[in-house]
């Protein structure tokens, strides 16, 4: 799967899809998925913030995320394409 010509948004959305099928559905930081895809942290705040307000990612008390189904649904969608 190429993420050639995605965006920031869409490569940390299926980032965090591969994440959680290769290590289960536990809420995950997002600075860990950010740093490995080489965003900022600030980068990171602002991705998170428009995919929770989207109802892509759910963030939970400890300031972990969860991707949610609709944000799996986006993500078979970008790598069908």
């Amino acid at each position: 799967m190429s993420l050639k010509g995605k965006t920031k948004d869409e490569k940390f959305m299926v980032s965090l899809y591969n994440h959680e099928e290769e290590k289960g559905p536990d809420p995950v930081c997002p600075f860990f998925l950010g740093k490995e895809n080489g965003h900022s942290e600030k980068s990171v705040k602002t991705i998170l913030n428009l995919l929770a307000q989207s109802n892509f990612v759910k963030k939970t008390a400890d300031k972990k995320i969860c991707i949610t189904s609709k944000g799996k649904e986006l993500v078979e969608q970008l790598v069908s394409n």
